[in-house]
């Protein structure tokens, strides 16, 4: 059984999450704030984490979803 721990998947997947938002929001204090915001997404958010690969897969697309609706308020 997969067992879902916050702190090791901010361990595994903050580099990744950071990554696709700095490609977005072209800063890093931005993309910092962008990559925060995902990981608190998580939390709130029930998810059915059944393994690493989608929980890495819905970082990813919240993420990316997160910083496309930052952006469209400008």
């Amino acid at each position: 059984m997969y067992m879902f721990d916050p702190e090791r998947i901010y361990d595994l997947y903050f580099d990744t999450v950071y990554r696709v938002c700095f490609i977005y929001m072209k800063n890093s204090a931005d993309a910092q704030d962008m990559a925060q915001e995902t990981f608190l997404q998580m939390l709130r958010k029930p998810f059915n984490y059944e393994s690493d690969e989608k929980t890495k897969a819905w970082l990813i697309v919240c993420a990316s979803n997160l910083c496309k609706n930052h952006l469209k308020k400008w």
